[in-house]
């Protein structure tokens, strides 16, 4: 299933992107990754709609750390698909 919603677009392709699909894909990013890369994107949404209230900084300086986390995993899953498309076109 390729649909997403188009009410929460963004979350529904990070969901698809963990999908592996035997005989036709490898997922994009590992479960882990995903987790992470959501919680950024709570923040993206919150940031987006609420821009006048005053931020938990607290809350500010946790998604930086998720920030700093995450970007490493991001970069080693791309590379490992990366890998598999590169396997596809050899074949």
């Amino acid at each position: 299933e390729n649909s997403l919603s188009a009410a929460r677009w963004h979350a529904d392709l990070l969901d698809k992107m963990t999908l592996h699909v035997t005989g036709v894909r490898e997922r994009v990013i590992e479960e882990h990754t995903a987790r992470l890369l959501h919680e950024l994107l709570r923040f993206r949404h919150f940031r987006r709609y609420y821009f006048e209230i005053d931020y938990d900084w607290n809350k500010i300086d946790y998604l930086v750390g998720v920030h700093a986390r995450v970007m490493p995993l991001v970069a080693a899953d791309l590379a490992r698909f990366r890998e598999f498309l590169a396997r596809l076109a050899a074949d």
